[in-house]
């Protein structure tokens, strides 16, 4: 059995995060602090983690953690000043953070989706990804699967037709865990499974006909797999 901790959308060091009611240094320590008391076997980043300017202290605080993790990035974010901090021996190519990994008998698979789109080469190396055993956990900063809600009207990724079409030609059960939405959703669609993840900054009303902020509480989102079986929990905390 594993437990995955799915933490997303934390925007640290950005400037309108004060405008919104959010201590983003304050959430992540508490998000954390919490990951800390549950029995996690690995951490996963699903991308925007800010400024910058935080990344030094972003990724010693995962060392200090003490979990083994792994990160994608989101649209907030920039290839090289992660790359700089974080030293995953399989950064991609091309100034793209795309990678996989087979730790379980999971296949995990980390996509790049932080210019808005998911590249030609990754498609294609996404395709070969795909041609496995294991049952497959696809980590994207952006939902493939719509959601009818004001982000996914403005802000959605612009090719997920593409890669929808990939995902649904393997014919395989897929696992997506994604944020970008800062909002809790579940999808399917076939055989793909959608989870869009609560940031660990704010949220944003699903149901709104335009985006309403909300800095009252934050979360992430907890993955147990087992046997080829999963299950999920969201984490809730105040602010």
């Amino acid at each position: 059995m594993t437990t995955i901790a799915f933490l997303t959308d934390i925007h640290l060091d950005e400037v309108d995060m004060n405008s919104h009611g959010v201590d983003p240094y304050h959430n992540w320590q508490k998000a954390l602090a919490d990951v800390a008391t549950r029995h996690v076997d690995h951490v996963i980043i699903g991308g925007d983690i800010g400024s910058s300017s935080a990344y030094a202290h972003f990724f010693d605080s995962l060392q200090k953690l003490g979990i083994p993790y792994h990160a994608i990035i989101g649209n907030h974010d920039r290839y090289d000043d992660v790359v700089a901090h974080y030293h995953e021996p399989l950064k991609g190519d091309h100034k793209q953070l795309y990678y996989s990994i087979d730790p379980d008998g999971t296949r995990y698979i980390f996509l790049d989706s932080s210019p808005g789109a998911i590249s030609a080469e990754q498609l294609e190396w996404l395709r070969r990804q795909l041609e496995t055993p294991h049952q497959i956990m696809l980590c994207v900063h952006h939902p493939v699967l719509s959601v009818d809600t004001p982000v996914d009207h403005l802000y959605p990724l612009q090719n997920r037709d593409e890669l929808h079409a990939v995902l649904e030609n393997s014919a395989k059960t897929i696992t997506i865990l994604c944020g970008h939405y800062h909002m809790p959703h579940e999808h399917t669609e076939g055989l793909l499974k959608q989870y869009i993840t609560p940031a660990v900054s704010y949220q944003i009303n699903e149901q709104a006909d335009e985006i309403q902020i909300s800095s009252e509480r934050f979360g992430y989102r907890l993955i147990t797999l087992d046997g080829g079986r999963s299950k999920t929990e969201l984490i809730w905390l105040k602010a």
